[in-house]
């Protein structure tokens, strides 16, 4: 059976320069020095968990030292070692074979294998770093104790179903997790706690559910308008994102958890055929016919709507309604049946609306008017045959574009 061979860097403790080391067998976790009078040379290898342990080994070695170092190993490469022609059974690799792809639940669940390992070395051996050993044996799917013998049949395995590409993949993909959320108590080899590790497994999931690009809702369900936000990065170390908001128009980061589901919009109603008509459909909130008219354009439908009592009980309940132009072919449908689309009329009363268009939320201009501290307030306007103006303190009314282009622009 052939062995692995191994690439581990490590820093040198007296110089700082970066140093390589490549070798087979059990994974190693310290590389060892000792001074014989002209600076910290290399000693050898220890895969105890302690830095006190990995000291111990280069005394009992070398007693000639007068002192001694051991600098966290850090696997940057592995690959199998060249075997035999006779002795290989492992599939030829396909020349411009796609790229193994490692998904969020998988790293997840390999961070939740290498939490409860870490843990349990915690409880035997107190506060300590996150050994890359541990992080290797679980990507393979093995306990951290696992011996050489069942380190290399496994590793066979995998080579022979072609599946150890794969598990190279998830292992970078590991260290780059636990190095974007553990920061310098990864990298350096500092103590860690299993929490440290469990969080960064948690933030995981949440990040499959909402990656780069995505839209999602942020903020208390209960506030009257709601913040629509687009995903722009992937979550820190300390677990926020930087999102686009609708509501503040500008980047801002904010804690990946706090992040929820967009609300769907509304299904388009199905594509009416035939020519345009001067008929239009009537509908409340919920998108129901109240009734029909003959208008030349929208604002003479509106007016004429607003004789009806039916629309005008409807506007008092609902702040709004709809108004729509019909097709030839919508005619024949009785008057009450023609399915609709809910929405809430763009000239009613400030509502607890949600309009969003490429992603982006944002608040009815009467709404955006009042907390702009426009002069004036928005009125049913009997010039203007009930329809919304904004009516300024000396008595002129805008429509409210014309306000929107005057106090908001």
């Amino acid at each position: 059976m052939a062995s692995t061979k191994t690439t581990y860097s490590t820093t040198h403790p007296e110089t700082g320069e970066t140093v390589t080391f490549t070798k087979g067998g059990r994974p190693i976790r310290w590389i060892t020095w000792g001074d014989l009078g002209n600076g910290l040379v290399h000693f050898g290898f220890s895969s105890q968990e302690e830095y006190k342990k990995a000291l111990r080994a280069p005394r009992s070695t070398n007693p000639y030292a007068s002192r001694y170092e051991a600098t966290a190993a850090t696997v940057v490469e592995d690959k199998p070692a060249e075997q035999p022609q006779q002795s290989d059974p492992a599939p030829a690799a396909e020349e411009g074979a796609p790229a193994p792809v490692v998904t969020p639940d998988e790293v997840a669940d390999v961070l939740d294998r290498i939490v409860t390992a870490h843990a349990d070395i915690v409880q035997h051996e107190g506060p300590i770093h996150l050994s890359d050993a541990v992080v290797h044996y679980a990507a393979h799917g093995l306990s951290w104790k696992t011996d050489d013998d069942t380190f290399g049949a496994r590793r066979a395995e995998l080579r022979q179903s072609g599946r150890l590409p794969h598990v190279r993949a998830l292992i970078t993909r590991l260290r780059q997790v636990l190095t974007a959320h553990l920061g310098d108590a990864y990298v350096k080899g500092e103590d860690v706690t299993p929490d440290q590790i469990r969080r960064a497994a948690d933030t995981v999931r949440l990040a499959a559910r909402y990656p780069a690009a995505s839209v999602a809702a942020h903020g208390d369900e209960a506030e009257e308008f709601l913040n629509v936000v687009v995903v722009m990065s992937e979550p820190d170390q300390n677990g926020t994102v930087q999102v686009h908001s609708a509501r503040l128009k500008r980047p801002v980061r904010v804690p990946l958890a706090e992040l929820r589901p967009a609300p769907e919009l509304p299904p388009h109603p199905p594509q009416a055929e035939g020519e345009i008509t001067d008929w239009w459909t009537i509908t409340d909130i919920t998108g129901a016919e109240l009734t029909r008219i003959q208008a030349e354009d929208d604002p003479g439908a509106r007016k004429v709507a607003l004789r009806n009592k039916h629309v005008t009980r409807a506007c008092h309940r609902d702040n709004g309604f709809g108004v729509r132009r019909l097709r030839t072919s919508e005619l024949a449908t009785p008057v009450g049946e023609l399915p609709g689309q809910p929405r809430v009329s763009p000239a009613a009363a400030p509502a607890r609306t949600i309009t969003v268009t490429t992603g982006f939320t944002r608040k009815s201009i009467p709404t955006r008017l009042r907390e702009s501290g426009a002069p004036g307030r928005m009125v049913n306007s009997e010039n203007a045959g009930g329809l919304l103006r904004w009516r300024l303190p000396n008595g002129q009314e805008l429509t409210p574009g014309e306000a929107e282009a005057m106090f908001l622009r």
